[in-house]
């Protein structure tokens, strides 16, 4: 994986560690030589010929190329995290995208107390 890509999927909370037991060699080789830089997600760079987990991967990012573009230029927009994780363009049925939530804004506050029946 290139280093933009790493860069990438930790700014948009793709956990890289379980994407990569997914991919193939030769989907691994696609994404690297197709998505070099964030300018490429202004072109058309979906693919449904390299398997179906690169293919839900690509789907996810070309539907939302506009936020991603927008969480790139700053990096502060957490609550778009969101907008990806709940798309609902990821199928349920393919294990290969998993986001890394200690990367999401925490909306809970622990009160401290211990909660009981």
């Amino acid at each position: 994986m290139t280093p933009f890509l790493k860069e990438l999927f930790n700014v948009i909370a793709i956990d890289t560690e379980h994407l990569i037991r997914y991919l193939t060699s030769k989907e691994m080789q696609y994404l690297n030589t197709t998505l070099k830089s964030i300018d490429d997600f202004q072109g058309d760079f979906y693919s449904d010929r390299h398997g179906e987990n690169l293919e839900v991967l690509l789907h996810l990012l070309s539907c939302h190329s506009e936020d991603v573009l927008v969480i790139w230029k700053n990096h502060n927009k957490k609550e778009i995290l969101v907008n990806l994780y709940t798309s609902n363009v990821i199928s349920g049925n393919y294990d290969c995208v998993h986001f890394d939530l200690s990367k999401f804004e925490q909306k809970y506050i622990p009160s401290g107390k211990e909660l009981v029946k």
